[in-house]
Parts: structure tokens; C-alpha cells; sequence
């Protein structure tokens, strides 16, 4: 009962907090692209998406510490949390160190028009595109390292409150968009008007989460190889899984920035944030299913876990056809409303993105049921074969067909190659599990 309580509480808190930032974003992004013009905010939208890399970089060291957190307090061992929580920082401020190091050699280094195309380049102008990357890569050390709080309180079963910190950053967040358009709209201001404030709120989770719990304090000396080690393999694998996916949608974006006009630079942009968004409500149940479902089989519970996996697959799948519905039959009339008509899509291009918000929807929660309970490497090959794929498709479909072929480039992979395997193998563990519990 405790488990499916916490996962109501947490479902609960981030389908209201994330509704309503949801739209407070969505809001937002007409000011910026009015304030800062068509090639402007074509250079946010890369921007935006190169922040997606930067936080799966500390992907592994949530969710591994989420489920490490679990299984510790599955087991009541109060003691393996401090250790784990330090040698989580270390990993983080590691990381974070090398991200720092590579993003900014290349925001002082590498040709600006090699980065964003000679198109926004040279209207935007080299100066600014190099300090908004700078301000990106400052605040991503900071999202890294602060992430470390989420994943603790995420294997906790304290989702919720890592929900209401994150809805203050995006609500802060939202009203800065706002004055740096009315008072300061330049590129390298509404990216940190953008970001800064979502990872002010992460420091502050992290500091009220430090400072209530002593055995928290960050002590390097008392960790142990084994458990540096642990984490570490879990970081590798979910990295690796991640950056795939990363590589899957958020370079489409990129590319798409480099080889199509930037109208619809801004258009793919803006579907793309509204799937994004449809994947953080969906994320109100499957987030805090990990820890729960690590906790079911940790303690012998193997039945609540594969009957609470068919149970996600089904809500699962029907919110996002009914999401990819909307999409398709009212996104473009509604994209066109609100950021104008050079930013309308395509009603295929709508199509495409609502059926891939679908397919993912089903890889989501089939690779996040694997990450509780099987080994992270598993699905690893899968992800990389798909990774491998999209930029073939990429390279050749899309490139061909425009910006749709970027979309279906993105559709077919996870369609034909990531769910059937990832969904096959989760029931075959589960349906292991339940036979080796009867």
C-alpha cells in the first residue's frame, strides 16, 4: 500500500505542478520569439536543445542512486545512504567539471558557424552566440550537481517534493522570460532567464534536503571502492541508454537548425517542447514507479511488480493517443494562434510527432520498469543499434525529404527496433520473477 501511496502522491503533485508550468512555458516562448526575432529564437531553440544533452549527462547518477536509495531502505539500512549520497556528489562534481571543460572549448574555440550554421550566425552575431553557450554550460555544472538531491528524495519515495521545487524554478522562470524581453532581450539573457531559475530551485532542493539530514554531509573519506564502483557502472549504462535518445531527438533539432530554414527550425522546436511537456506529465507516474518497483522486488513483493507494469502500459498508451490525437488534429491550427503563422507546421509533420509520442511512450515505461529491476546494461545494445539507425536516416531520408524525413527518421527506429525489445524482455523478467516468487 505505502508503495502505490507514494506513487499517487507523486502523480498527483506533478500532473497539477507540471500542468500549470506546462502552460506557463508554453506561454513564455511567443514573448521570446517575439522579443528576440525569427534567428534569434532559432538559435534559443538549439540552445534549448543542446541543455538536453547537458542534463542526461547526470542521468546515470539519479536513477542509480534512486534505486541503490531503494533497495537500501527496502532492506532498512540507514547506514548505506550517506556513503551513497557522497560518492554521488563525487561523480556529479566530476562530470560536471569535464562538461564544463568541453562546453566551454567549444563556445571559445570552435567556429560559431560550424555550431549554429553561417544562416543564424551571422545574423545573430558570434559574440552573443558564444556567451549564451558559456551561460548554458555554467548552469549545466550546477543542474548536475544539484541533481544529485533528486535522485536521493526520487529513491526516498519523496517525489513530490522534488515536484513543487521544479515547479518553482519553471513559474521563476517564466516570469523572467518575461522582463528580459520587456527590458534586456538579447540571446544570452533569455537563455539564462531560461535556465538559471529551474537550477536556482535544484541548489535549494538540495540544500533544505542537506541540511535537514546530518548523514547526508558529503564525507569522501568514508567511501568505499565498491560503492563508487556500483554507481558508476549504473551511470555508464543509463548515460549511454540516454545520450541515445538524446542523439535520437534533440540532434534532429540541431541539424535541422544547420540545414532547413529557420521557420522550421521553429516549428520542429515547438512540437518537439509540447511532446517534451506530454512526456513530463506522463512522468508523474513512471518516475516515481522505479524506486517503487526496485522496492516491490527487493522485498519479495514480485506479483505488485508485474501487475503494476501492465497497468502503466495501459495508462500509458492511452494518454498518449489521446495526446497524439489532439496533435495531430488541432496542434497546427493552435501552433499557428499562438506563435504565428511562419512557425505553423505541417499537418503530417503533427501526425508523425504524435505517433512517436506514442511509440516512446511504451519505451519510456519498458526501459524504466528494466532499470528497477534487471541489469541497466540489458538494454543498451537495443539503444545503441537505434542510435545508429536514426543517423543513417538522418543522413540520407532526411536530409532528402526535409523536415518531415527528420521526424520519421526519428519515428521508425523506436518503432521497429527499442519497444518490441525493451516491452518483450520487461514481461519475460517480470513473468521470471513471478514464477521464481510462486
Amino acid at each position: 500500500m505505502r508503495r502505490g501511496a507514494a506513487i499517487r502522491r507523486a502523480a498527483v503533485s506533478t500532473v497539477w505542478t507540471k500542468a500549470g508550468t506546462a502552460l506557463l512555458y508554453l506561454a513564455s516562448l511567443p514573448i521570446a520569439k517575439h522579443a528576440l526575432g525569427i534567428e534569434a529564437f532559432a538559435a534559443y531553440a538549439v540552445l534549448a536543445s543542446a541543455t538536453v544533452w547537458f542534463g542526461f549527462i547526470n542521468i546515470g547518477v539519479g536513477p542509480g542512486l534512486a534505486v541503490e536509495v531503494a533497495e537500501a531502505r527496502a532492506q532498512a539500512d540507514r547506514e548505506a545512504v550517506g556513503p551513497l549520497f557522497s560518492a554521488a556528489v563525487l561523480l556529479a562534481a566530476v562530470m560536471g567539471a569535464v562538461l564544463l571543460a568541453l562546453s566551454t572549448s567549444v563556445a571559445l574555440v570552435v567556429d560559431m558557424d560550424d555550431v549554429y550554421g553561417a544562416r543564424i550566425a551571422g545574423t545573430v552575431g558570434t559574440g552573443e552566440l558564444r556567451s549564451s553557450l558559456l551561460a548554458v554550460s555554467a548552469l549545466a555544472v550546477g543542474h548536475t550537481v544539484f541533481g544529485v538531491a533528486e535522485g536521493f528524495r526520487l529513491g526516498m519515495q519523496q517525489q513530490h517534493v522534488n515536484n513543487y521545487w521544479a515547479a518553482a524554478g519553471q513559474v521563476f522562470a517564466a516570469m523572467a522570460i518575461v522582463v528580459c524581453a520587456l527590458l534586456t532581450p538579447t540571446l544570452p539573457a533569455m537563455v539564462t532567464a531560461a535556465f538559471g531559475p529551474p537550477v536556482l530551485a535544484r541548489g535549494l532542493n538540495a540544500a533544505t534536503l542537506v541540511l535537514a539530514r546530518t548523514d547526508l554531509r558529503v564525507r569522501f573519506a568514508k567511501l568505499g571502492k565498491g560503492i563508487v564502483l556500483s554507481l558508476l557502472r549504473r551511470n555508464g549504462a543509463y548515460t549511454t541508454v540516454q545520450l541515445s535518445v538524446v542523439v535520437s531527438s534533440q540532434l534532429s533539432v540541431i541539424l535541422v537548425g544547420r540545414w532547413e530554414v529557420s521557420g522550421d527550425v521553429a516549428s520542429f522546436f515547438v512540437l518537439s517542447s509540447i511532446t517534451q511537456m506530454g512526456f513530463g506529465l506522463l512522468s508523474a507516474v513512471v518516475i516515481p514507479y522505479t524506486p517503487a518497483v526496485r522496492d516491490a522486488v527487493s522485498s519479495g513483493d514480485r506479483v505488485w511488480a508485474a501487475a503494476s507494469y501492465e497497468k502503466l502500459v495501459r495508462l500509458s498508451v492511452g494518454f498518449a493517443v489521446i495526446a497524439a490525437l489532439g496533435l495531430a488534429l488541432a496542434g497546427p491550427y493552435a501552433i499557428e494562434v499562438v506563435y504565428g503563422p511562419d512557425t505553423r507546421p505541417s499537418t503530417l509533420l503533427a501526425v508523425v510527432f504524435g505517433l512517436l509520442f506514442i511509440v516512446r511512450s511504451i519505451e519510456y515505461v519498458s526501459f524504466t520498469t528494466l532499470v528497477g529491476i534487471d541489469d541497466p546494461w540489458q538494454p543498451v545494445t537495443a539503444f545503441v543499434i537505434k542510435t545508429i539507425v536514426t543517423l543513417v536516416l538522418f543522413l540520407t531520408l532526411a536530409r532528402a525529404s526535409g523536415i518531415t524525413g527528420f521526424a520519421v527518421g526519428l519515428l521508425l527506429p523506436t518503432a521497429f527496433i527499442t519497444v518490441p525489445y525493451l516491452d518483450r524482455r520487461a514481461r519475460s523478467v517480470l513473468q521470471r520473477a513471478g514464477t521464481a516468487a510462486a
